[in-house]
């Protein structure tokens, strides 16, 4: 619901859970063109899967420098562009 209350075109929602209760979440931010990725095994609707929490926080500092160095014209590291190949 927050979502639809922002400007659109401004914001990716990306959603990451890790169990079977996750499931309904990915379908719908995926319905909002965004981005679902699954932690661990297991059968999932997401697009993408990340191994375990470390590199959940791995995925999220990577991608805070992408957006960072997108926003400020830097080129962003090689190890960005690897974990942004989720699946």
């Amino acid at each position: 619901e927050i979502y639809r209350t922002l400007k659109p075109n401004t914001y990716i929602p990306l959603f990451i859970g890790d169990d079977k209760t996750d499931e309904s979440g990915f379908s719908s931010i995926q319905a909002l063109n965004g981005y679902a990725i699954k932690v661990g095994n297991g059968p999932t609707q997401a697009q993408f899967r990340l191994q375990d929490v470390q590199h959940v926080a791995q995925f999220i500092q990577y991608f805070r420098e992408y957006i960072q160095a997108k926003y400020t014209q830097k080129s962003p590291s090689i190890h960005v562009r690897k974990i942004l190949c989720l699946n």
